[in-house]
């Protein structure tokens, strides 16, 4: 066989390869041969690259590779298997499956039982300064009914598991049963929503229930407690308002009738009614008694001159002087220490004086004045306790009363089915743009 003719014509080469046989190449198609490894690592020293990372990175870039039809189809795929699939089940759960709901509502604020008076009214002060306790006493109120007691007392009178945990209501927005009272109340906390408006004062409270009947029963009996809870809360703020003023006058009376027993006992044994009116008397007739001796032994004295000492009348004058003597020696004794003086008012002395027995009578008087005075203050701050109570009497207004729902508001059928889609896709894009920075970066 003999070598092949070349000869290069424009853009085609004859190559005649054997006799008679030639073969036109165009050699815009001819390509050329591929560099080998060597003639690779040649240029990139020339180049002051390092051909062990150049060659490295290239042998990573060809193991990741993949044909970009597939890539697509990967994506598509994990599109409709992570986010349409869930989102079409999601959507025919909504639909067809998900049970409707009855939302129930009821609208009601705590009151004073009071107007509120002037600026300068004594009670439109306390009525200002009970507002603190309206608003406080709505907010102990907006927290009862997510409590457990509540949740308690609701189910003493209502048949729960029938009511949320009926068969008769799809499997995902029902209660399960046999739950711990934690889980009933976190689900019971999903049902009920209450809001409060401090500006207004006005508390709504949403009820929700898989029938109206129930919604608004259960609404009505949440009524019906925050009206007792506000009683009770009145009741006891006023019991605790007056119980202070109450102990106060108590001791005040307890005191005032001790004070009244001691004088009336000392009455009873002294047998007067005031040892100063006495010492008064006393003194008067010590006067009289010595006026009238003055005069008797005047006359005597007179008499003693032209009369025989003998004679019955000088001794009828000296007999009664002698009788007023003696008079006034009983006196002045009963002024100096009196024999009928009662051992309650003396102490550790004695002395029993008409001085000493006013000196007692006077601490007792004194004992009485204060007794009184702090008796009459007690009765004004009892009078002024009760004001203020009555002033923070509260009671609750209820001007919405439980509704009958009509209309199913719940579940947000679309709004699931759309979030659930959003978030579904956020997620799978998330994963998406993840993967090719990781690959991007290896």
């Amino acid at each position: 066989m003999s070598k092949p003719l070349k000869t290069a014509r424009k853009a085609e080469t004859a190559v005649v390869d054997g006799p008679g046989q030639t073969k036109l190449i165009n050699i815009a198609n001819v390509k050329p041969p591929e560099p080998s490894h060597r003639e690779i690592t040649a240029r990139l020293k020339r180049s002051g690259l390092d051909p062990r990372k150049m060659l490295d990175f290239a042998k990573r870039q060809k193991r990741w590779g993949y044909p970009r039809n597939l890539r697509y189809f990967i994506m598509v795929a994990t599109f409709v298997l992570f986010v349409a699939v869930p989102s079409a089940v999601v959507s025919v759960y909504m639909i067809f499956f998900a049970s409707d709901q009855y939302q129930s509502s009821a609208s009601f604020a705590v009151r004073n039982s009071s107007s509120t008076g002037g600026a300068t009214d004594l009670l439109g002060l306390v009525m200002q300064s009970g507002a603190d306790t309206t608003v406080s006493n709505s907010y102990i109120l907006n927290d009862y009914l997510q409590s457990q007691p509540f949740l308690e007392d609701v189910m003493n009178n209502f048949d729960m598991d029938r009511i949320y945990s009926s068969s008769d209501w799809d499997w995902w927005f029902r209660m399960g049963t046999d739950l711990p009272v934690e889980a009933k109340l976190k689900y019971w906390k999903s049902k009920i929503e209450t809001k409060y408006d401090q500006a207004s004062g006005i508390i709504v409270v949403d009820l929700i229930a898989f029938t109206p009947e129930d919604a608004q029963n259960i609404m009505a009996f949440i009524v019906q407690k925050s009206e007792d809870l506000i009683n009770n809360l009145s009741e006891s703020a006023r019991r605790q308002s007056l119980k202070s003023a109450q102990e106060s006058l108590a001791t005040a009376e307890v005191r005032l009738r001790t004070v009244r027993r001691q004088l009336l006992t000392y009455r009873e044994t002294a047998q007067e009614i005031s040892p100063e009116d006495n010492a008064k008397l006393a003194f008067q007739m010590i006067g009289e008694l010595e006026s009238q001796i003055t005069t008797k032994q005047t006359t005597l004295k007179t008499l003693d001159g032209y009369l025989d000492p003998k004679s019955p009348r000088m001794a009828m004058l000296r007999q009664e002087i002698k009788g007023l003597q003696k008079q006034l020696d009983t006196e002045r004794q009963r002024l100096g220490g009196g024999a009928n003086a009662p051992a309650a008012a003396a102490d550790s002395s004695t002395d029993n004086s008409i001085p000493y027995r006013i000196g007692s009578y006077s601490d007792l008087e004194l004992e009485k004045q204060f007794a009184e005075e702090y008796y009459t203050t007690a009765l004004a701050g009892l009078e002024k306790a009760k004001a203020e109570a009555a002033a923070r009497e509260l009671y609750l207004a209820t001007f919405i009363p439980p509704t009958l729902p009509q209309y199913a508001q719940y579940p947000k059928r679309f709004i699931y089915i759309i979030c659930t889609f959003l978030l579904l896709a956020g997620i799978w894009l998330f994963g998406a743009l993840t993967f090719y920075n990781i690959r991007d970066r290896t």
